[in-house]
């Protein structure tokens, strides 16, 4: 870490001549033992566990969740041999390209980023040739284009066609990943953004009490405390069962110096990624229910009958 010190540029001429100053640096924070949090879509809390290895330390934790993350099989494959002129190796090898086409549909406008794990963020460290995607409607009017860095875009609701474009000399990796998996990732509206509740009590969510929420933590003492699922009725509607929640948590506040900042004690902007795994939705018990299996012949049927017409007579 580097630190500068240097005079205001409205000093003028006095910046000119020598300066002595005293300053201090006093270094701060909270560690936190498991940095990325993952709720598994059960009624179970998540436990965490901060510490302060410096100083005293205020522990305000915050988590909310910001986006949703949706995975798509591809609806069609198909591989090509490109052109012998241009898409061939000096050893002789051809290269073949492999064009995955992927369906998916918006309610309403939203921002979106396509991403493929195996690929995404790797160049140079890659064994394939190239990665291109495409985002059109059903009049084939192209909406966005990417590699493998994707970007957020935003677009209207309706149907949409993803084509995912790679290489390779091999047919057999290609052949493998006809069914490679897509994530899309949508920003969710404010209002639909999830604040998440923090309890003392691993079973404070469940039970609904031991709330949590703050704490001071002493130097090189620890505190667990734990993160509470979001309700069903707080979950997006168009959430669907193995979508993702994604969001952010942080433990800490910092200020910047005024007065009026300190009282505000701004939320700190270190923070750590929180996600939630949407489990299935209620059983109807009507659906549940057996329906009662006749094991009586017809003939015995007609007799209770003709039993209770002349009894009830």
């Amino acid at each position: 870490m580097e630190l500068a010190v240097a005079q205001f540029w409205s000093s003028g001429i006095g910046s000119h001549e020598t300066t002595h100053f005293d300053f201090e640096i006093a270094f701060h924070g909270i560690d936190i033992i498991r940095e990325t949090v993952m709720l598994d879509g059960s009624e179970a809390s998540g436990r965490i566990e901060a510490k302060s290895l410096l100083g005293s330390e205020k522990l305000v934790p915050s988590a909310s969740l910001t986006k949703i993350k949706t995975s798509y099989r591809p609806v069609d494959s198909n591989l090509s041999v490109l052109t012998p002129n241009r898409d061939k190796l000096p050893s002789g090898k051809q290269i073949i390209g492999l064009t995955l086409t992927y369906k998916f549909k918006l309610d309403e406008g939203a921002e979106i980023k396509p991403r493929v794990p195996l690929l995404n963020d790797r160049i140079y460290d890659t064994k394939f040739e190239s990665q291109f995607y495409t985002i059109s409607d059903s009049n084939k009017r192209i909406y966005a284009f990417g590699d493998a860095y994707p970007k957020y875009v935003k677009i209207p609701k309706g149907e949409y066609t993803l084509q995912f474009y790679t290489r390779h000399e091999n047919v057999q990796l290609l052949e493998k990943m006809k069914q490679l998996v897509l994530f899309l990732e949508r920003k969710l509206d404010k209002k639909e953004h999830i604040h998440l509740s923090f309890f003392s009590q691993p079973d404070g969510h469940f039970i609904g009490n031991g709330t949590f929420k703050s704490s001071v933590l002493v130097p090189g003492g620890a505190e667990a405390f734990y993160v509470g699922a979001p309700s069903r009725e707080k979950l997006p509607k168009s959430s669907s069962i193995g979508s993702v929640l994604l969001g952010s948590i942080s433990y800490g506040t910092v200020s910047f110096g005024s007065s009026k900042d300190e009282q505000k004690n701004r939320q700190s902007p270190v923070s750590y990624q929180i996600s939630y795994l949407i489990p299935p939705v209620k059983v109807d018990e009507d659906k549940g229910k057996e329906i009662p299996i006749c094991t009586k012949s017809i003939t015995e049927r007609l007799k209770d009958e003709v039993y209770k017409i002349l009894f009830d007579a």
